[in-house]
Order: C-alpha cells, then sequence, then structure tokens
C-alpha cells in the first residue's frame, strides 16, 4: 500500500515537470515564431494567431521535434448588390487587406528555427 502511494506521488511530480518543461518550450517556440512573423513580415497584421497546428497525424508524420503554427487573416467580403458606392467600398478593404494582412503556416524545429511553409516540397 505505501509503495502504491509513493509510486503514484512520483508518477504525479513527473507529469508535472514533464508538463511544465513542454509548455515553456510551447513558448519559447511561440516566441520565435512571432519574432519570425515580426521580421519576415514587416508592418503586416494577422486576424487569428499564432496558433499551434496538432494532431496524432502530425506527430506521426513528422515527430515530436517540429511543429507547426499558423497566422491566418479572412478576406472581405464582397457586397450582395452591384451598387457603385458598395463596390467602391469593398476595392478599398479588399487593397487593405492585399497590403497589410497575411496569412501563413510556418515550421519550427527543435533548434528553433522557423520555416515558412509556401509549396508542397516545404512540408518536406
Amino acid at each position: 500500500m505505501r509503495f502504491t502511494i509513493l509510486s503514484v506521488a512520483a508518477l504525479v511530480l513527473l507529469l508535472a515537470a514533464t508538463h511544465g518543461l513542454q509548455g515553456q518550450r510551447d513558448s519559447e517556440d511561440l516566441a520565435a515564431v512571432k519574432e519570425f512573423l515580426k521580421k519576415a513580415h514587416a508592418r503586416k497584421k494577422w486576424q487569428s494567431g499564432p496558433k499551434q497546428v496538432t494532431g496524432d497525424a502530425i506527430a506521426k508524420a513528422y515527430g515530436a521535434d517540429q511543429k507547426f503554427y499558423y497566422v491566418f487573416s479572412a478576406p472581405p467580403l464582397p457586397p450582395g448588390a452591384n451598387i457603385p458606392e458598395l463596390i467602391k467600398a469593398f476595392r478599398a478593404r479588399y487593397k487593405d487587406y492585399q497590403d497589410n494582412y497575411i496569412s501563413a503556416t510556418l515550421r519550427i524545429d527543435a533548434a528553433r528555427k522557423v520555416s515558412p511553409l509556401r509549396n508542397v516540397v516545404d512540408y518536406n
């Protein structure tokens, strides 16, 4: 009984320490991704992210040393009517979107090297 309680306590401490290290690595990875975006896409912004892309298939395909993040910006929706004022306002919003927003998928390796994923070959 005493051995079981000590074993469970040791397991809980081990899991907590592992989770703490993983959380620290995740926050350092996120900081590296933000720094990359700041340098590679100066003066650009995004509407969502950076968020980590996770899943069993990704872990199986790429292992634990590589992580993936994304940022996303949705383009403005076109107007529902062909009214000149609405078309003009849409074009202005779309130009702002093209000039100032980005969407990107990024890979970060164990050495914290961040690489953008733009083409099929980038995923290999």
